[in-house]
């Protein structure tokens, strides 16, 4: 790997760029090779992995397991029993689509991993492989800013061990730890392409754009586009004074981003439709819930004192923020924290000042309704109404500590650029954090009498909560002690008027400067940055173990004898099965392909929604519950009117004889407004055999009288993308689906197109003519179909655009040999 030309030293924005002062003379065995760097990073993966690498486990994730594995399994079955792509999957809530919902990363590269493994193992390697990618990334983006190998090195040690990334393990968040992996790539290539101003280099940045859209989580995507458009603009401003490169770099910019939109279409727009229109939150969501999970004050102090704010998984149940629980941490860690915090107040370097708003803006945003500027994005920027969560938004926050903290590794210690009167200033910040860390130690439970009037609502709860995480909070504040000791210790003896004694200081930093290091105490520069990244990642370990556990399969996921005898169960066409027991929580049974009408998604379809989500239960709406197809309820106890079908010790499969079929006809039919049908399927007694209730006009003569004894519906076909059926008629009639309605199903009888209506409220109803006629309901996403060309025709653009740099190079080479 080549050693990348430094930024420009005015507005950063030169094609020649102001290089960092050579290191030719320093000796080779401080040069580490590349190799050597990277290779470094896999000791870390061991520590924080092994015990899962080394066994047959799962990496556990609280989302994983309901939502996670269900989805990768019914991604793997499609592939490999039907051979079809899913596009919409029946198992849970009545069924949703596959890709415009969003079921994860379904474009995303690594994915094929979860093929071609033990879907556990493939699941967990992945997310691992990323934890590892993290760091060379962060590694290649801070030498491109042109820092020394070993603060580089430092860098990507501390993003990739920092515990905002690897707490999202715990949560099961994937498509988190895919965003914060990817933003320093991004981040990179945007900044080479700055530099170079050539057509291939914005392309790669485009196709890293792409990237990030694929990992599904649109929302972090989002953010990150915001951070990475705001440096451009500061490219742009040190190019005020050249239109004609002004012009170039915005056009190239813009056309990057249409070529990064344009490679993520394919899950981009998809889910843009779906959500605006057929999700909860079309509309947008409520200020409330648009400003849930927000960092409250306690949890900013956390960002550099993790202990602070405990987590409600652990042992001692000390969370004591303001959120209904947390399971993960937004630190970026306490040392690159410090080192950040006293080089964005007190050295004067080009950067800076980005990566400071970067922390700043990111930090508002997160707050969310602690302060009133979030009103503004609320009502101003696009999308914000879509989103909740905004503390997601701390990865900027971690990527932007880490490079300021290499930036100070990279100024104090290893070139010594620094002056007494900074390194002054910096124990002064240093000693501020440690008394704050001396009183927290001096009050133990009296701490929470100072913090008490930052939070006049502090319940009970809380405060015992507070009570049972001081012992860890105490032993943080030790460990931010010596923390604090170590890097006052580390700037202090690394600035040259410091350290001077009587030696010629101003040779001493042209020598500095030249990379002819001396030691900072009796370390060396080398050593020194050994033992900060050690520190640094000892600390964070100490966070990170408590959200990475490996964890047997078995322990979550296993059939048993319940699950084997409703399997069993496959005559008469597809059922649900409705579960009323904690052994089967959300989306478990989908995980052996039994259908509920219960699931976990925060993409549900607006209408099953308010239909059924609302009480959480259809236990007490029967005829809800016979029109959704519930043929069987589990349970640990009997319900009166249920069969018993089939007992393991305590549990009971409870059989609903009067469950309709999945597809049945019907005669009776009336137009209703939304309000009318939802209040006249939730009085008590009401009948879905009495009539449907439809959106419109069905356009078909129903006789009510008609005889109904020569009807028949058998189900020829079913898989997650396409229903056949073989009607028989006797009289014109309406063919209800209980599958949810979108208007992407196409219909067709005897292979001419039908409509499709929405029928009571949520579900699918076909005018049929009377006789016999084969009808076929298939999923066609409209957006889905359009965008995957339009990212087919952006991939291969971006190809064309990155393979046509070499182009030119490949030419002079072979006139070179020709020669």
């Amino acid at each position: 790997m080549s050693k990348p030309a430094e930024p420009s030293r005015r507005g950063e924005s030169k094609t020649r760029a102001t290089p960092i002062p050579s290191r030719a003379s320093a000796p080779a065995r401080r040069e580490w090779s590349d190799s050597i760097v990277l290779g470094s990073f896999l000791l870390p993966i061991l520590m924080l992995f092994g015990a899962f690498l080394f066994s047959n486990a799962i990496l556990y994730g609280s989302d994983t397991i309901p939502m996670g594995y269900m989805a990768r399994q019914l991604y793997r079955t499609m592939w490999t029993r039907f051979q079809e792509f899913p596009l919409w999957n029946p198992y849970i809530l009545g069924g949703l689509p596959f890709v415009d919902a969003l079921h994860g990363d379904i474009f995303y590269p690594t994915t094929i991993i979860k093929f071609l493994l033990p879907l556990h193992r493939g699941i967990g390697l992945v997310l691992v492989f990323h934890v590892f990618l993290a760091g060379v990334f962060m590694f290649l983006c801070l030498r491109g800013e042109g820092l020394s190998k070993i603060a580089a090195w430092f860098g990507g040690l501390a993003y990739m061990a920092g515990p905002y990334l690897n707490s999202l393990i715990l949560a099961g968040h994937d498509g988190k730890i895919y965003v914060t992996t990817l933003f320093p790539l991004a981040y990179f290539l945007l900044r080479r392409a700055e530099r170079s101003g050539r057509l291939p280099a914005y392309a790669g940045f485009g196709a890293c754009v792409g990237l990030m859209i694929l990992t599904a989580h649109i929302q972090m995507a989002y953010f990150a586009l915001w951070a990475l458009g705001i440096q451009f603009l500061t490219h742009l401003y040190g190019l005020r004074r050249e239109p004609a490169r002004l012009a170039r770099a915005a056009g190239l910019f813009v056309f990057a981003i249409a070529l990064g939109l344009g490679i993520g279409a394919v899950q981009l727009y998809p889910s843009y439709v779906y959500t605006s229109q057929f999700g909860p939150r079309s509309g947008g969501l409520s200020y409330a819930t648009a400003t849930s999970w927000s960092l409250h004050p306690e949890e900013i102090v956390s960002l550099w004192f993790p202990e602070f704010v405990s987590y409600q998984h652990q042992a001692w149940d000390g969370y004591w923020g303001r959120n209904p629980f947390k399971l993960n941490c937004e630190s970026p860690g306490a040392i690159p924290v410090l080192l950040a915090l006293a080089f964005l107040f007190f050295a004067r370097e080009p950067g800076r000042r980005y990566l400071g708003f970067l922390v700043a803006g990111a930090l508002v945003y997160a707050l969310g309704a602690n302060t009133p500027l979030f009103r503004i994005f609320y009502a101003l920027l696009p999308g914000v109404k879509l989103f909740r969560a905004p503390s997601i938004i701390a990865f900027l926050i971690h990527f932007a500590v880490v490079v300021l903290a290499a930036r100070a590794v990279d100024r104090w210690i290893v070139r010594r650029a620094g002056e007494s009167q900074e390194a002054r200033r910096v124990l002064v910040l240093l000693a501020a954090l440690a008394a704050f860390l001396l009183l927290v130690l001096a009050l133990g439970d009296g701490f929470l009498g100072i913090w008490r009037p930052l939070d006049p609502a502090l319940t009970q709860a809380k405060a015992r909560a507070f009570a049972a995480n001081v012992e860890n909070l105490r032993v943080g504040a030790l460990l931010g002690l010596g923390a604090i000791g170590l890097v006052a210790w580390l700037v202090w003896r690394s600035t040259p008027r410091a350290s001077g004694r009587g030696k010629d200081r101003g040779a001493e930093r042209a020598s500095a400067r030249a990379g002819v290091t001396g030691a900072p105490g009796a370390l060396g520069v080398t050593g020194a940055v050994l033992v900060l990244g050690a520190a640094t990642f000892l600390m964070d370990w100490r966070i990170d173990r408590d959200f990475i556990r490996a964890e047997p399969l078995e322990r979550y996921i296993r059939s048993d004898k319940v699950i084997e005898f409703l399997r069993a169960q496959n005559d008469g066409g597809p059922f649900r099965v409705l579960s009323a027991t904690e052994r089967y929580p959300a989306n478990y049974l989908p995980i052996f392909e039994i259908e509920s009408p219960q699931g976990f998604h925060d993409n549900r379809i607006r209408t099953f929604d308010e239909l059924i989500m609302k009480d959480q239960t259809v236990l007490g709406h029967p005829g809800i519950a016979d029109l959704l197809n519930v043929r069987y309820f589990v349970s640990e106890r009997p319900f009166a009117g249920y069969r018993e079908a089939f007992r393991d010790g305590a549990m009971l499969v409870l059989e609903n004889a009067s469950a309709l079929p999945r597809a049945t006809l019907h005669r009776r039919a009336e137009v209703a407004t939304d309000a009318q049908t939802l209040a006249r399927m939730r009085a008590p007694g009401w009948d879905p055999r009495s009539g449907l209730l439809l959106d419109r006009d069905p356009g078909l003569a129903l006789d009510p009288a008609a005889d109904p004894s020569s009807d028949r519906v058998e189900m020829t076909r079913y898989t997650p993308n396409r229903i056949s059926l073989r009607v028989t008629a006797g009289a014109p009639a309406l063919l209800l689906v209980t599958n949810n309605y979108l208007p992407y199903w196409r219909a067709t009888i005897d292979g001419a197109e039908a409509p499709v209506l929405r029928a009571d409220y949520t579900f699918q109803a076909i005018p049929v003519p009377a006789g016999t006629h084969e009808v076929s309901l298939a999923f066609r996403s409209a957006p889905f179909e359009k965008s995957l060309v339009v990212s087919g025709i952006a991939l291969l653009v971006a190809a064309a655009a990155i393979a046509s740099g070499a182009w030119p190079r490949r030419k002079g080479n072979d006139a070179d040999r020709a020669a």
